[in-house]
């Protein structure tokens, strides 16, 4: 169901749950995202969510493992380690049984690559089959990633190819290479759990070294202070031996006062900087060092 029509559809609840009323429900009243957010104390927060879908490749085993990959991923990308799962399944009931057993297979080898444990499931007899979990992980309430952070001008980076469903559409139709198929395969089955484990390790490893905090030294996710909505306030790390830092954003694209994108404006109206906060940043850092 498209996004227009399932907001048709969910009008009519508008209202009957007020976000006030429920102040440990971190997410999932307010801006949509990609699961529920329930806070259980100061250190502690369940992410919940649940996706499955028809399937998207021929083989049955890929396909439970695509369906796991793809229902575990929105965890991920709340910042959360999966805990658990429950199987949701329809399935047709003149199919042969053994498919759905290597659907469950793929599925679960899925989970325990994650880290998680299946517990359980519901079926259902459907026309198609159907596969997909609930999940259920774990975050420090300050450490969830929301979509909310995006801000205009920011930077996308794919930990995934994209072109994926095109594949498997041409699939259907026996016009795709077995090379790319099985390419797109791979791809999809891949956890997320490097790319979310990233940010943890930087912090582990005291690589985290500068962040965007408010006037009174309170690290921030908000604008105007993080001025791109870097998850955990991150503005700057190091390499691991401490020599290389990078900061976010880059100081060098501003340099001069016309690197600003309203900079002709500020030089009409007189507030044009005499030199970029890049390279005041810069001409800091040196005269730090030479102390």
């Amino acid at each position: 169901m498209g996004p227009e029509a399932l907001a048709q559809v969910l009008r009519p609840l508008q209202g009957m749950f007020a976000p006030a009323d429920y102040p440990d429900l971190l997410q999932g009243l307010a801006e949509p995202d990609d699961a529920a957010v329930w806070r259980l104390d100061g250190n502690r927060a369940l992410v919940l969510t649940s996706d499955f879908f028809p399937p998207v490749v021929d083989d049955p085993y890929s396909f439970g493992a695509i369906a796991a990959a793809n229902a575990l991923s929105d965890l991920y990308a709340m910042g959360a380690k999966p805990l658990l799962a429950i199987n949701l399944v329809g399935f047709p009931n003149d199919l042969d049984p053994s498919i759905l057993s290597e659907i469950l297979r793929g599925g679960a080898e899925k989970v325990r690559e994650a880290g998680a444990v299946i517990a359980g499931g519901h079926t259902t007899v459907d026309t198609e089959p159907k596969y997909g979990l609930a999940v259920i992980g774990m975050v420090h309430p300050e450490k969830v990633l929301t979509k909310g952070g995006a801000r205009p001008g920011d930077r996308i980076y794919l930990t995934k190819p994209l072109g994926t469903g095109v594949v498997t559409t041409a699939q259907k139709k026996d016009a795709v290479d077995e090379k790319d198929i099985r390419a797109a395969i791979e791809s999809m089955c891949r956890l997320h759990a490097g790319a979310a484990d990233l940010l943890e390790r930087l912090e582990g490893a005291g690589q985290v070294v500068a962040r965007y905090c408010t006037p009174d030294d309170q690290p921030t996710e908000e604008w105007p202070h993080n001025p791109n909505g870097s998850p955990r306030a991150v503005a700057g790390i190091c390499d691991p031996s401490g020599r290389l830092f990078g900061l976010m954003p880059h100081p060098d694209a501003y340099l001069y006062p016309f690197h600003h994108p309203d900079w002709q404006r500020r030089r009409l109206d007189g507030t044009s900087p005499p030199e970029g906060e890049g390279m005041a940043i810069f001409r800091n850092g040196v005269d730090s060092a030479a102390r």
